[in-house]
């Protein structure tokens, strides 16, 4: 690390890599048990500690709350202590991409440590201080993120009780707002009184009395938007608010009643939960958006902290070259496959995202460009209707999913000039309802409506738009995967002697070796964020039936909702492939998608990927027996993309039987074990038995963090289930096509 260290006693800057402060001696390692972190920047000094910007050893930056031990009375050092360890209790079970993640909690030299993401922003507080009131459209789209922070929070018996700008913050980079400060978070206890009491002018009534509940976050949640609809903080010596328009008379009246109710004194008068003052929320922006268009998005222009300017960490010192005979030895080969395997995957764990593996020459890495196109958050609202065949049994979740992916293929339809994404789930303003329909058919009819971010040059006029759609029958588009032919027939699997990329590494796939398969359908693409959408927006992270027994346990206990990659905005456009999913979460998926569609889905065997790559003849690459990087996004060309890459944006790297992307982008999960020996015998593997368990997984085809040596067809990898590394995707499988 070459930054300056600063010392956790004195303050005092000291020269990179010193081991102990020059003016007071003080070890400046924190945790030298490891991992280890150095402190770099002084943020805020409290009475009772400070927080600091940080690093570790390889350099990823940390935002660390520090709690010193510097209490005269017992009673009042216990309770401070247990506060700090019930916040790290807290974040450490959290799993919210608007919570940061939590890293490590320790003590050292009378010191205590909490380590947590560090987020690059602006507390709201600074904004509205500086800009005064802000924009109508602007606050309401802000604070239904907030009620969507604040559902998952209360779903899991909790209570945010710190509701205030200042602890909401605006990334630098996009329009996403993170909680902040969990000092104050407490588990919902209805009727025992606690000691946290909350910001004076945002808490509650009764959490001022130490009885908070969920209300009492709505109620915070109130004060926060008279904040910033006013520009005014609110009186700390009363629960008063005076009335919005009374201060800023371009507030519309929808929003000022609504701000009102949510700052009832009585909890029976107020939202009863954040979904309720959402959907009102979400009925006031399109009451709104019926008037005029929402206004661009505020954005931080001071980022608060503002790091200092960091040079790149220094990487540990390259091992020495081996002679090339040596490297070319049985011996040297395992040893750096194995250590290329570990160096990409210790990054894409660690690292906020993946980096490519060093390289003796180093390149700079290329930046990534935001999206300057103009753009408008709109609230789009349709009344849909779908239909099926009457036999066909589906579960009113399913129901509800096939709704929201009519909803999202009309939107695409009809706003394909400004490229739309949808940044929260769609809400329903009329559940789905029973209509009349033709014989043998069921019709449902639903009002469906979100925040769609539109981007481009010709963002039509609201009043121009459709806000039905026709009847949509099996709603089979562009979220199904589509399917290329494999023909039955055999295959070479494995490597050989003679492949010369494998630099002698067959102790993995030998002997290469005849197998005849079935014919079946594979995925022309990975998966991508667009068809993954749906099991997200849907019921594929509440549905029990789609998990296996140890994944839903895992799920439960680690809070999964989402892909890890999920709102990353390198990972995460529509035709990206799906990241940053379990083993786990790839088989819920094709449960899912199988239950919606009636279609059976799988997925492939490490066989039946492994021929869908290369073809019959046992080709070394799917386009076949000579590297050419153009064909495929990887570590040593990356293309200048920083993560993947649209999976139609290599055609020239199709497989003989079509199938895209095989080799580098995502790598992609199997359903066999690891590690089957060769020859490989084929038994079945989607059936519960085989399913069951917590033992590795095959990954197959490299990544866009993979390096060249270790991409080709008969290259095999292993994970365990539970891996959510950023260049984790999958690839679907059936065993007939759609009918």
């Amino acid at each position: 690390m070459n930054q300056n260290i600063l010392c956790p006693a004195c303050h005092q800057l000291n020269a990179p890599q010193t081991r102990y402060c020059r003016m007071c001696s003080h070890d400046l390692i924190l945790n030298n048990l490891g991992p280890r972190y150095f402190l770099t920047r002084l943020i805020k000094l409290r009475g009772q500690g400070a927080i600091f910007e940080g690093r570790d050893e390889a350099g990823r930056v940390y935002l660390i709350k520090e709690l010193l031990d510097r209490f005269h009375n017992a009673n009042e050092r216990a309770e401070a202590l247990a506060r700090f360890q019930a916040e790290a209790d807290m974040l450490r079970r959290l799993n919210h991409p608007q919570i940061p993640r939590f890293h490590a909690a320790f003590d050292d030299q009378g010191r205590y440590y909490l380590v947590m993401d560090f987020i690059k922003g602006e507390a709201l507080a600074e904004l509205v201080a500086r800009e005064g009131p802000l924009p109508e459209a602007q606050v309401l789209a802000w604070a239904t993120q907030l009620c969507a922070v604040l559902a998952y929070l209360h779903d899991q018996g909790l209570i945010y009780g710190a509701m205030r700008p200042a602890n909401v913050l605006l990334e630098a980079a996009s329009d996403r707002l993170n909680l902040i400060d969990f000092s104050l978070a407490t588990v919902l206890q209805p009727n025992v009184r606690s000691s946290q009491r909350g910001t004076p002018g945002y808490a509650a009534p009764e959490q001022h009395q130490g009885l908070a509940t969920q209300q009492s976050d709505i109620y915070a949640l109130g004060a926060t938007l008279h904040h910033l609809l006013s520009g005014r903080p609110p009186e700390t010596a009363s629960f008063s608010f005076a009335p919005l328009r009374t201060l800023v008379p371009t507030v519309s009246p929808q929003t000022e009643a609504l701000v009102a109710r949510a700052l009832e004194l009585q909890q029976a008068q107020r939202f009863q939960s954040s979904a309720e003052l959402r959907a009102a929320l979400v009925a006031a922006q399109a009451t709104r958006a019926q008037t005029d268009p929402v206004p661009a998005p505020v954005a931080a222009s001071q980022p608060i902290p503002t790091p200092a300017p960091v040079a790149p960490p220094q990487l540990p010192p390259a091992p020495t070259p081996m002679p090339k005979g040596v490297v070319w030895t049985l011996t040297i080969s395992l040893f750096l496959l194995f250590a290329l395997f570990l160096h990409v995957l210790s990054d894409a764990l660690l690292d906020p995202i993946p980096r490519p593996p060093a390289r003796p020459t180093a390149t700079p890495a290329p930046t990534f460009t935001p999206d300057a196109r103009p753009s408008e958050l709109r609230t789009i609202v349709y009344t849909l209707e779908i239909s099926f065949d009457a036999d066909h049994e589906l579960s009113w979740p399913q129901i509800r999913g096939r709704f929201v992916a009519l909803f999202w293929t009309t939107v695409r339809s009809d706003y394909a000039c400004c490229a739309p994404s949808i940044p929260e789930t769609p809400t329903f303003l009329q559940e789905p309802e029973l209509i009349d329909g033709p014989e043998a058919q069921r019709v449902y009819r639903a009002t469906v409506s979100t925040l769609v971010l539109l981007r481009g040059e010709d963002i039509p006029n609201p009043d121009e738009m459709p806000v039905s759609a026709p009847l949509g029958a099996n709603i089979m588009g562009d979220w199904l995967p589509e399917l290329v032919h494999v023909p039955a027939g055999p295959f070479l699997m494995g490597g050989s002697t003679d492949d010369s990329v494998s630099l002698g590494i067959i102790n993995l796939n030998e002997p290469q070796h005849t197998l005849i398969l079935p014919d079946y359908w594979i995925g022309k693409t990975s998966v991508t964020n667009a068809q993954f959408r749906l099991f997200v927006e849907g019921d594929g992270y509440q549905n029990q039936s789609y998990w296996t027994a140890e994944g839903w346990a895992w799920r439960e206990q680690a809070m999964i909702h989402e892909p890890a990659s999920w709102h990353d905005e390198r990972l995460n456009r529509d035709e990206q492939p799906v990241v940053g999913v379990s083993w786990y979460e790839a088989v819920a998926y094709v449960r899912w998608l199988s239950a919606t569609t009636g279609h059976t889905f799988r997925l492939p065997t490490e066989p039946e990927w492994e021929k869908a790559a290369r073809g019959p003849d046992g080709q070394i690459y799917p386009w076949g027996n000579h590297w050419d990087a153009n064909r495929l996004n990887h570590a040593n060309n990356n293309h200048n993309h920083i993560g993947t890459t649209s999976v139609w944006h290599f055609p020239g790297g199709a497989s003989p039987y079509g199938a895209l992307d095989m080799l580098g982008n995502a790598i992609e999960w199997c359903t066999s074990k690891w590690h089957q020996p060769y020859p490989y015998v084929l038994v079945p593997e989607w059936t519960e038995e085989y399913l069951a368990g917590e033992q590795h997984r095959v990954v197959r085809g490299g990544s866009w963090g993979h390096p060249q040596v270790v991409i080709y067809a008969a290259s095999r990898f292993s994970d365990k289930p539970s891996e959510r590394s950023r260049i984790n995707g999958l690839r679907v499988v059936s065993d007939s096509n759609y009918p």
